[in-house]
């Protein structure tokens, strides 16, 4: 009997918790690649301009869309990240056409002597997605995308980034 999935692949649906105090965690210990090694590790700054990091691709940029976000650990409150979302806009700013690709990104409120630094990023496509976005001349946060523009695909995806 031959089995036949639906679907190819499998659901990876961590909480921002697991994200952070698991994977994000073991990454900037280091010596864990068997434990974190289900997310890809991508170097996203390496666009960076002198201190900023460059939002702009080829075919869009990133746009924040909402104020940081804290993430909390459930059992003991503690705060374990802060949380920034954005939305990868096509073509450039002020022309720019909303697309469906939502990006959070977890920066660590903790740190390990002679670690890495990493950030931990989820990418999804949202069919549904409606969020507001700041306004020109509001605060903006910046990273860049290196194969978002031309990608067609719903899955979601998490990288940790250098």
């Amino acid at each position: 009997m031959d089995f036949q999935p639906s679907h190819v692949g499998y659901g990876f649906h961590p909480t921002d918790e697991v994200l952070v105090n698991h994977y994000l965690r073991l990454k900037m210990l280091g010596g864990h690649e068997q434990d974190v090694s289900i997310i890809e590790e991508v170097n996203v700054y390496k666009h960076a301009n002198s201190h900023r990091v460059n939002t702009k691709t080829e075919g869009g940029f990133w746009k924040l869309t909402c104020k940081d976000r804290i993430v909390k650990a459930k059992a003991t409150k503690e705060h374990i990240a802060t949380k920034k979302t954005m939305v990868f806009y096509q073509k450039s700013v002020p022309n720019g056409v909303r697309t469906n690709w939502i990006m959070h990104e977890y920066h660590p409120t903790f740190s390990f002597h002679n670690q890495r630094e990493f950030v931990l990023c989820k990418l999804k496509k949202d069919p549904e997605a409606i969020i507001p976005t700041y306004e020109e001349g509001e605060a903006m946060s910046t990273i860049t995308s290196h194969h978002l523009e031309n990608q067609n695909s719903d899955t979601a995806t998490s990288e940790i980034i250098p």
